[in-house]
This record gives structure tokens, C-alpha cells and sequence, in this order.
């Protein structure tokens, strides 16, 4: 008789965890379409359990079934089984988007919605622009100094090349008088040889010179250019969120900030420029250009390219990561492996704990699902901690490298205004949320 109980009460775990472990139906955000439902792979052979969808709670927070109990129990009355059988591997984990083509009804509808609209030009932006238009202009003056330096290096090189020849030959052609038989008599060839000596060494000395002053020369324009480019860049950007600022171009960003975050481990360098701060709403923010690199097999190699930003939190609980897949030009974070996989879906992977989960409330995933990663920004990361909330913007060349000889293009730094609006606005509904705790 026990063992007929005992027979069924695992029958009846194996179902409850069946239906534990089917996939949530995501919550809908009516007001922006965001589907942040875990995804189900069908089996070929066997139709997966119907999933279980799951309620809001008051708070709008998600109230996901914790399933931990029911692995315990039938691992204390399967014991046998538990020894005997392989436990069935977890499906490899995809860190990149997957790419959806719209459908054909879909594609004729856009097409139709883009007719008889005019892409704005870059130039007609920068018209309208102001902060924006600082930027090129600071380029244009940068790069009508660079022509000009690359013209006097040609002329200096000449020059140099032409006092080395003329100190080499020209001796050879130098008679002091002739001798007996009418003969000419050249110049000794020790004089001849401290001639063409002297010529290199003179060539040598002008070339030093002209490449100290070409250095800080270059060194003074570079540093202006940069100084104007991220000075209409942040006033673009952060103009309405924050109008004092500290810092700039030279401004570096603590190594130990950014490994803090915690998604990249052994990381021997981090480079930074314009790192800026800057209060919001009573939390203090640290923005940052950063690029962290590991120690490869034989050189240096970059893990991280992009935007960072720190803001400090009131947060008591477990860390939380949330992680927007991008395309394949997109650098993961190197240590999510371990890590409690929470949510993985087409877009998104969220790692944590459950009470970390509870900051994803329906305002917070709206703010979110409204973060698109494209061409532009590669990937993006959400790091909640106690005390600080990171987040790290994957970008393209396309933003991180400053133009020179093409004008500049704005449409790059305005997805990066957009995307750090929608990045305060995610602070915000966190702020809210984890006010709710």
C-alpha cells in the first residue's frame, strides 16, 4: 500500500513539475506591443504541456511558480533512479538575436507607410541642430590642419631626401686641380664620405625637429577636436536630462568602475575618454566612451566597445542581469555561464534570482522592450545591484569612431540620444519598482 502511495505521489510530482516546467505565457503590454514570454521549443517527437500563464500580482510584478520544491521531493524518492538515469541536458543558450523577417503583408504595409517620405539628409539635420553642427564644424577645422600637416610632411620629407643626394654626389663632382698628366684631382674620399655623413645627420636632425612640432601640433588639434566633438555630443544627448556636468574628453573612467559591473571577467584593460557626471532625480551618474580588453594568445583583444553608465540605487536585494541579444558583430558578456537563468527568450536573457525578478514589473519590461538593438546599438546589459544599476551600450563603428575625411553623420549619435532616453526612463520605473520592495 505505501508503495502504491509513494508510486502515485511521484506520478503526481512528475506532472506538477511538467506543468511547472512548461513556459510562461508573457505578459502583453498593450500600450507597446512587448512579448517578454519565455520561448518553447517543440519537440519533434512529443507536444509540449500547454503553458501555464501566469498572473500579475498587485504590484504588476510577475509571480513565477518556484519549482525548487518539487526537484527536492522527487530527488529524495527517486533516489535510484536519480543515480541510474542522465540527467537531461540544458539547451545551449543563443546570445544572439534572432532575426524575424516580417511577413509579406507586413513588408507591403511599410513599404507603403514609407511612400511619398523623404529621408531627411544629414546636412538638413545639422541645419535644425546646433549642438551638432559644433561637432562638424570642429571637424572641418581639424581636418583642413591634418591636410595641411600631411603637405608640409611630403615638402619635409623632399627636402630631407634631396640634402641626403646632394651630399652623396655632389662631392664626387668636386675637383681641387689637376695633377701632372692634366688629370682632375677629386676630393679625398675621407672628405668625400664625412660629406655624405653629414648630409644624413642633417636630414636626421630636421626630421626630429619637424616631428616633435608635427607631434604636438597634432596632439593640440586632436585634442580640440575631440574636445568639441563630445562637447556637442553630450550637450546633444544630455542637455535635457542634465545641463551641469562634470568632466571631458581627458576624463577616464576607474577601471575598477567598470568590473564592478561584473559581465566581463579578467579584464587587463579598460580604455575610456569623455567620462562625465552628473546628478539625476537625486542618484549620481558616472558616462563614460569605455572599451575593455583581455589578454589573447598573443596580444590584447577587445571583450567590450561602446557607451557605460553607472547610477547609484536604493536596492537591498539579489543582483539581476538582463541581457538584449544583438547581431553578430554584438560582444556577449563573458560571464553569464552559471549564472541562474531566469528568462531566455528571442530578444532578452534574464539571469538572477527570484526576488531580483520582482524588478521586472510591467512598467520596467515596457521601458525595456522599447530598447532596440540593430545595426547601430550591437547589444545592450542591465546590471542591478545593491547600492549601483550598470548599464552597458554595445556600439558600432559607426558612433565610436569620429569621423575625419567624410562629413559627419548625425543619425548615429541620434539613436544614441534616443537610446539614453529610453535608458531613463528604465531608472525611473525601477526607481518605482524598487520603492515597491
Amino acid at each position: 500500500m505505501e508503495d502504491k502511495k509513494k508510486e502515485g505521489l511521484v506520478e503526481k510530482l512528475i506532472e506538477d513539475e511538467g506543468e511547472a516546467l512548461s513556459p510562461a505565457a508573457g505578459e502583453e503590454d498593450t500600450a507597446t506591443g512587448a512579448d517578454f514570454a519565455l520561448d518553447a521549443e517543440e519537440d519533434q517527437e512529443t507536444k509540449p504541456a500547454e503553458p501555464k500563464e501566469i498572473e500579475p500580482d498587485e504590484d504588476g510584478f510577475t509571480s513565477d511558480e518556484d519549482i525548487s520544491s518539487v526537484y527536492k521531493s522527487q530527488a529524495e524518492l527517486e533516489p535510484e533512479a536519480k543515480s541510474t538515469e542522465e540527467e537531461p541536458k540544458a539547451p545551449a543558450i543563443d546570445l544572439y538575436k534572432e532575426e524575424e523577417k516580417p511577413s509579406p503583408e507586413e513588408g507591403d504595409k511599410a513599404e507603403e507607410g514609407q511612400k511619398g517620405k523623404k529621408k531627411e539628409s544629414g546636412a538638413e539635420i545639422l541645419e535644425n541642430e546646433q549642438d551638432l553642427q559644433g561637432i562638424e564644424a570642429a571637424r572641418q577645422t581639424f581636418f583642413k590642419f591634418y591636410k595641411k600637416m600631411n603637405r608640409i610632411k611630403w615638402i619635409v620629407t623632399a627636402v630631407i631626401l634631396v640634402i641626403i643626394l646632394v651630399c652623396w654626389l655632389v662631392p664626387n663632382f668636386i675637383t681641387t686641380g689637376t695633377d701632372a698628366e692634366g688629370n682632375a684631382i677629386a676630393l679625398p674620399s675621407e672628405i668625400t664620405l664625412g660629406i655624405g655623413i653629414g648630409g644624413i645627420v642633417l636630414g636626421l636632425a630636421i626630421l626630429v625637429v619637424y616631428n616633435i612640432f608635427f607631434k604636438k601640433g597634432v596632439e593640440r588639434e586632436t585634442r580640440n577636436y575631440f574636445l568639441g566633438y563630445y562637447r556637442g555630443s553630450d550637450d546633444f544627448v544630455f542637455g535635457s536630462i542634465a545641463k551641469e556636468r562634470t568632466g571631458d574628453v581627458d576624463a577616464k573612467l576607474p577601471p575598477e568602475t567598470f568590473n564592478e559591473a561584473g559581465l566581463y571577467k579578467d579584464v587587463a584593460k579598460v580604455g575610456s575618454r569623455d567620462c562625465i557626471g552628473f546628478d539625476y532625480k537625486g542618484h549620481h551618474v558616472t558616462f563614460s566612451d569605455a572599451a575593455a580588453q583581455v589578454k589573447g594568445a598573443k596580444a590584447l583583444e577587445t571583450v567590450f566597445v561602446g557607451k557605460f553608465m553607472c547610477i547609484d540605487n536604493l536596492y537591498k536585494g539579489n543582483e539581476l542581469v538582463v541581457y538584449l541579444k544583438g547581431n553578430k558583430r554584438a560582444l556577449p558578456p563573458t560571464t553569464l555561464e552559471g549564472r541562474n537563468l531566469l528568462e531566455d527568450t528571442k530578444t532578452m536573457i534574464v539571469y538572477g534570482e527570484h526576488d531580483g525578478k520582482r524588478l521586472l514589473s510591467k512598467d520596467v519590461r515596457a521601458a525595456i522592450s522599447k530598447i532596440d538593438t540593430d545595426a547601430t546599438l550591437v547589444d545592450f546589459s542591465i546590471v542591478v545591484k545593491p547600492g549601483k544599476t550598470f548599464f552597458l551600450f554595445g556600439y558600432e563603428d559607426n558612433l565610436m569612431i569620429l569621423p575625419l575625411e567624410k562629413p559627419f553623420d548625425p543619425y548615429p549619435t541620434m539613436h544614441f540620444k534616443g537610446d539614453v532616453e529610453k535608458v531613463f526612463a528604465i531608472v525611473d520605473a525601477l526607481d518605482k519598482s524598487i520603492e515597491r520592495q
